[in-house]
């Protein structure tokens, strides 16, 4: 079971480049192979996700979350811990606000669509995640945290926020021409991803299951605005 939804995890992540390279050209009627690729990166997050989901709203997860919990804590360190809280406050809500207005600002004085575009989206992503944490109403873990905090847990608002945050910066980057910028963020991008969810399970802050569902929300609401977005340009030429 554990290894099931670790390679969850990593194919939620790795869809992040696919999400990218493949949404180009989706401009007919038609359904052309990218924008199939596309729906498969679309319906494999959303699968992910209703499956974790549910896994969590039964109390199913245990028998993965608890081992894998206790496993990362025990390479806590001095180092590792101000490593980590380093991490999980760049990631969090200041500094994603921050690189989301320096983004949008950026984007209306030269690509005001776009501008748009990425507002609306990245709003989307924020406010869904408050609504399933408001509904699912899942507490924190209790194993052995070392933040103090009294929201609810599911999905991570790190990992879906910034999943969906470096999503719609790579995308819009490809859209506008700079492939060999995209093609060099990537990995990074993905990297620093999986280091916030990794460090959110470190702090005892959330589960994988939390961070796994924040991750494949995060990258399928983005894969979802893509598609409609194209789907509006082929409709509209």
């Amino acid at each position: 079971m554990k290894n099931t939804f670790a390679c969850g995890t990593v194919i939620s992540i790795s869809s992040l480049p696919r999400l990218i390279m493949t949404a180009e050209n989706i401009q007919s009627t038609k359904i052309s192979r990218n924008e199939k690729r596309l729906l498969i990166v679309l319906a494999t997050n959303i699968l992910i996700f209703m499956t974790i989901t549910l896994l969590v709203i039964n109390a199913k997860t245990d028998a993965f979350d608890t081992p894998i919990s206790s496993f990362i804590y025990t390479l806590r360190t001095p180092t590792t811990v101000t490593t980590m809280f380093f991490v999980t406050r760049v990631a969090g809500v200041s500094g994603v606000i921050i690189i989301a207005s320096i983004v949008s600002v950026f984007l209306a004085l030269r690509y005001r669509r776009a501008a748009v575009f990425f507002i609306v989206v990245f709003f989307v992503s924020v406010s869904v995640n408050i609504l399933f944490k408001l509904l699912l109403k899942i507490p924190r873990p209790t194993l052995s945290p070392l933040q103090n905090l009294t929201d609810f847990s599911y999905p991570s608002g790190h990992a879906m926020n910034n999943a969906s945050l470096y999503s719609l910066i790579l995308y819009i980057l490809y859209r506008m021409g700079k492939k060999r910028v995209v093609k060099i963020l990537i990995i990074p991008a993905t990297i620093w991803v999986m280091l916030i969810g990794f460090s959110r399970v470190f702090l005892g802050s959330h589960y994988i299951s939390d961070i796994i569902g924040g991750i494949t929300a995060g990258v399928a609401i983005v894969a979802s605005f893509i598609l409609l977005l194209n789907t509006y340009r082929s409709l509209s030429d």
